[in-house]
């Protein structure tokens, strides 16, 4: 059986959520983004398992996809 991703309108998101979905889509492991941000390691860890669970996602890759394809676009941001 194949996974449908949900579709980008019906993402969940929080805003902490989206800090963390940016460093971890920049490459930081979860150890860094919570030394980043000022969080424990335990708090980056729930913080993308209710991401997960909320969007039907099993992993960081899948994460990050639907991450890169969900948010908003920044303007300050140069095209490659």
């Amino acid at each position: 059986m194949f996974h449908v991703p949900k579709p980008l309108h019906s993402t969940h998101v929080t805003p902490r959520q989206s800090e963390i979905l940016d460093l971890i889509a920049a490459g930081l492991a979860d150890k860094e983004i919570a030394e980043k941000l000022g969080l424990s390691y335990g708090t980056v860890r729930t913080q993308l398992s209710r991401f997960f669970a909320a969007n039907g996602i099993r992993g960081r890759a899948g994460a990050v996809a639907l991450w890169v394809r969900a948010k908003p676009a920044d303007p300050q941001r140069p095209m490659v």
